[in-house]
């Protein structure tokens, strides 16, 4: 059989098939992203805990050390990269109305030109090349353990793949308190 079954990789597993459910309710003609929404914040809790869970284990082999970080950040990349990206392209096709001081109801991107739908549709792509780099990045760095300061304690440069499932909740909040649909 191939790769490690154990308690350590459950919730990197849980995680990767929320994202892949939140991306299919997204994309679906019935589909809402707010549905996106909720299975990439239930993705960042899986993901909160997977490490801890991890590390809980003793007697983990190299190999499965070195597995735990591959499929961790490829379970990252469809629930923080792809997911986030499939919301947007959701999000593309529900009208949003916000009123403004004035009392005027102003219609935002409500019909779309083919080139603000090709610019939308290249930002989505660009993010989610940008969470690949960003995660291939993280995994060289750990190989080669150089994600380390001079006291030993481990250091990260720039921010994570994985905030997207704080960010996107909190535009989600945004656009229930105040934009009305």
């Amino acid at each position: 059989m191939i790769g490690f079954y154990d308690y350590t990789v459950i919730l990197t597993y849980l995680s990767l098939m929320s994202g892949t459910i939140g991306i299919m309710l997204c994309l679906n003609g019935m589909g809402h992203p707010y549905l996106g929404m909720f299975f990439l914040l239930f993705s960042g809790l899986c993901d909160t805990f997977d490490g801890k869970v991890a590390r809980s284990k003793k007697d983990r082999t190299t190999q499965m050390k070195k597995f735990g970080i591959q499929i961790d950040s490829l379970s990252d990349l469809i629930a923080f990269g792809m997911l986030p990206a499939c919301i947007g392209i959701a999000m593309l096709r529900y009208t949003m109305c916000i009123p403004d001081l004035s009392g005027v109801t102003r219609y935002l991107l409500t019909h779309y030109t083919l080139q603000t739908q090709i610019v939308l549709s290249l930002i989505a792509v660009l993010y989610v090349l940008a969470a690949m780099i960003r995660l291939a990045y993280f995994n060289v760095m750990e190989e080669e353990d150089q994600n380390r300061d001079e006291t030993g304690a481990k250091i990260y440069t720039g921010l994570p793949v994985t905030s997207a499932a704080l960010i996107f909740q909190q535009y989600c909040l945004y656009i229930c308190l105040f934009v009305q649909t």
